[in-house]
């Protein structure tokens, strides 16, 4: 497989990422939002100094967010992939844009 044919299939998935997880947060289904994370991930919550630890505490965290709500809608935009993620090396790296 090319690089450019590797790194657009990335690309690809990484939007699908996305959207299966706005659809699982609007929806309210906590199980297709949790398979969306890594049992290891490390996340800050809003106003907690503090790390937390796991798709299921983050899972819990969201959950408990959004019950009030009737309901919620995410929107997602097109960008250019150069803005989102960068493939310098051969693992990808995220950033927050600047814009």
């Amino acid at each position: 497989m090319s690089n450019d044919l590797g790194q657009e299939l990335d690309r690809l998935a990484i939007m699908d990422l996305l959207i299966r997880y706005a659809r699982s947060v609007d929806s309210h289904d906590f199980g297709a939002m949790r398979s969306c994370f890594a049992d290891d991930l490390v996340f800050v919550n809003i106003g907690s100094p503090d790390a937390q630890h796991g798709g299921d505490t983050y899972t819990g965290v969201i959950r408990r967010l959004l019950v009030p709500f009737g309901a919620t809608q995410h929107l997602l935009a097109t960008r250019s992939s150069s803005s989102a993620a960068t493939w310098r090396t051969s693992k990808p790296t995220c950033r927050r844009p600047t814009s």
